[in-house]
């Protein structure tokens, strides 16, 4: 564990300077809130769901609509920080999310929700891919899938707070004031990234005067013209769909229906997200023990092919004779923490892959068009799990219905890896 402090430490500190690290800390904070938006859904939705009498299909609509804001500009993001700044772009962008943060904090109805939940997706939509962009800039490729993971691993620390510690700020300060906090939080990060924004020119050192509409172009010729980037686009899609349907709408609420107690099961939640944060931490220093970046990215996708099913299963507990709620959490966190450490784990494999694949002018891109296209099945899978849902609990009971959903989300993940693998090994034997 301390060769990892130290690897982190000379990766993260000691090759940049003070504004550099400053700016790096402002852009993986606001990560991290966008995590928080995407993934708190679990514990926020439920109670609008109650207050404004939603049903289950219409709950997911509603949760989707994020993606709708978020996933185009996935493709736009890198571009647009090439010609304006990523402080510029980021910073003016999360002010929207404020807007976004207010209108849940004075939520009247669906209305309010759905407008608020849009404004949030929109905002946050250009950090992640910003991000990516800005590392690829200050960084070479040796160093670049370590630090993305130290960023994924910042986001991801969103992660968990979005499940147990966001319920604990809406029992204290209901919604409107947890939202609020928000709102002030984002103005804040706006306006220190506008100041930041002064040395952009200095920091993107490696940056090109390519146009935006040609760097898009490029991007999806790349992309297009790649089984493998193809195949990455269609795992990332997948597991896009698997952690944020589960994790961030449905997990908390299944959980309840399967073994009720229902204040522990966001602690459980948050365990799967810590397990996410610690895959994308440590995937690299897995990595290192195999052969080939190729074989670590068919590795990390069949455990999360695996964590799927153990997710039905956690579901299941007492068909095994495991009755007490102190056995089950147990077993049900362990499972959580596997399910988002592969998940984690998988992520940084692909986008390692993809890093070292794709041409460095467009690669934050072409990981903006994969991660849009993720967000857009995260829009139909987070209303069409709800519907099915729905549909199956007209004859099932509730724990039932979830199973089947989440096991036929299980099934096209595994295919999807198993056509994904085959690709890859094929790349690796050439």
């Amino acid at each position: 564990m301390l060769f990892v402090v130290e690897e982190c430490y000379n990766c993260f500190v000691m090759k940049f300077n003070r504004s550099t690290l400053i700016s790096i800390i402002a852009f993986f904070t606001i990560y991290a809130i966008s995590c928080i938006f995407k993934l708190s859904s679990n514990i926020i939705m439920p109670i609008f769901q109650q207050r404004f009498a939603l049903s289950h299909a219409m709950t997911g609509l509603i949760t989707g609509a994020y993606y709708i804001g978020y996933a185009p500009m996935q493709l736009f993001a890198s571009p647009l920080c090439k010609k304006w700044g990523t402080h510029n772009v980021i910073g003016g962008f999360i002010l929207l999310s404020m807007a976004g943060a207010l209108f849940w904090a004075f939520a009247k109805g669906s209305a309010y929700v759905l407008i608020g939940r849009l404004l949030l997706g929109i905002g946050v939509g250009p950090a992640y891919i910003g991000i990516l962009y800005y590392i690829t800039t200050i960084t070479d490729k040796k160093t670049y899938a370590l630090l993305a993971g130290i960023a994924n691993c910042a986001g991801n620390a969103g992660g968990i707070m979005a499940s147990a510690p966001i319920k604990m700020l809406v029992e204290l300060f209901d919604v409107r004031g947890t939202f609020l906090f928000f709102a002030l939080l984002l103005a804040t990060l706006s306006t220190a990234l506008f100041i930041l924004g002064k040395n952009e020119n200095r920091i993107l050192a490696h940056s090109d005067d390519s146009s935006l509409k040609k760097n898009i172009k490029d991007a999806f010729k790349t992309l297009i013209s790649s089984k493998i980037l193809k195949s990455s686009a269609v795992v990332w899609m997948s597991f896009n769909v698997y952690q944020l349907c589960y994790i961030g709408l449905w997990s908390a609420k299944w959980a309840n229906e399967a073994y009720n107690a229902s204040s522990i099961w966001t602690w459980s939640a948050s365990i799967g997200a810590l397990g996410l944060c610690l895959g994308t931490l440590l995937s690299e220093f897995f990595r290192r023990k195999n052969e080939s970046r190729f074989r670590s990215a068919i590795t990390s996708e069949y455990l999360f092919a695996l964590s799927g099913f153990l997710v039905v299963f956690a579901h299941n507990l007492t068909a095994l004779g495991i009755t007490s709620i102190a056995g089950i959490f147990v077993v049900k966190s362990i499972i959580d923490f596997y399910f988002g450490f592969a998940m984690g784990h998988m992520c940084i494999q692909i986008t390692a892959v993809i890093r070292e694949i794709a041409p460095r002018e467009v690669n934050a891109t072409i990981l903006g068009i994969i991660n849009g296209m993720g967000s857009l099945s995260c829009l139909v899978f987070q209303w069409l799990t709800g519907a099915m849902y729905d549909a199956f609990h007209r004859y099932y009971a509730p724990n039932t219905s979830y199973n089947l959903v989440f096991l036929l989300v299980s099934f096209l993940s595994l295919i999807i890896v198993l056509n994904a693998s085959h690709i890859l090994k094929k790349a690796d034997k050439a």
